[in-house]
């Protein structure tokens, strides 16, 4: 019987009743667009026409769940730059271990974008509309729980994230909202009063988006119900969590730094230690607001 039990166990087998945790799929969502202005619509009506919400950019992502029935948690993750990678993939699968449903939405290559973090995209502009767009498509799904959802992006999906939890700014397009956010290495954009827990996770050492400007610009935040932390991992840069950059990279002109143009490199350099100490910040943070 021991025997048995055994070989159940090596060629990864399970009891009647017990479902493994689906694997990764691709999905179809759209982009969200803001609806009409009170103004648009009255004048529509004046003159006789009916104003209609114009339909979102076809997109895709990748939906990582925890086994189990639910309803869990979720999070939209938001790439940087250069568009999906396997690390990011890998915080899915982290994600789900923990209890967490993950859309990483790709904002790129439904769109055709072949530019690279060395040139600006237009992509960056549309990431926070995604990003509801995404959290649209989660919150009808029926093994998710709408009212805990939050959002996690690297560089200018971290810029992504702030924009999407800044109650002045694109959320105010929205009656949706997010109940989180983390924000890892941002290229910082103004916040003005956060509509949500907010974390953010940056390298004391990063050149691109340098830790002193974004502590200046917290200092403007309107006080709010929501807490925004800035938590500083010392001795690394950006990408500490990208194992691409273990050997470090100078990346020339990044015009997505906040530095720019007072410095136009920006080092990249993976830390494994930063990334289970940022590993283990989200997973905590995570866990106090959305479980």
């Amino acid at each position: 019987m021991r025997a048995i039990l055994l070989v159940a166990v090596v060629l990864g087998l399970t009891a009647p009743g017990i479902a493994a945790a689906p694997a990764p799929e691709w999905i179809e969502f759209r982009s969200a667009t803001t609806p009409p202005t009170p103004f648009q619509l009255k004048r529509a009506r004046a003159q006789g026409i009916e104003l209609k919400q114009e339909p979102g950019t076809p997109l895709r992502g990748i939906l990582v769940r925890p086994e189990g029935e639910g309803p869990f948690p979720a999070v939209v993750l938001l790439h940087g730059c250069d568009g999906i990678q396997p690390f990011q993939r890998r915080w899915g699968d982290d994600l789900a271990a923990w209890g967490y449903v993950a859309l990483l939405a790709d904002s790129r290559d439904p769109r055709g974008d072949q530019a690279t973090c060395a040139t600006w995209s237009s992509e960056a502009d549309e990431q926070p509309f995604d990003a509801h767009g995404a959290l649209a498509y989660l919150r009808g799904l029926p093994f998710i729980d709408p009212t805990r959802i939050g959002a996690m992006g690297w560089d200018t999906g971290g810029h992504a994230v702030l924009q999407v939890v800044d109650e002045k700014g694109v959320q105010q397009h929205f009656g949706q909202r997010f109940a989180a956010g983390v924000a890892l290495y941002p290229t910082f954009t103004h916040i003005r009063r956060a509509s949500a827990p907010l974390l953010i996770l940056l390298g004391a050492d990063d050149d691109c988006v340098p830790a002193t400007q974004v502590e200046r610009g917290l200092r403007d935040v309107e006080p709010g119900p929501f807490p925004i932390r800035l938590e500083l991992l010392p001795g690394v840069s950006s990408g500490f969590d990208d194992p691409r950059y273990a050997a470090p990279v100078r990346l020339a002109k990044a015009p997505f730094c906040l530095s720019w143009p007072a410095g136009a490199e920006a080092t990249l350099a993976y830390s494994r230690a930063a990334h289970e100490v940022a590993a283990e910040r989200v997973r905590a943070f995570l866990a106090q607001h959305l479980k």
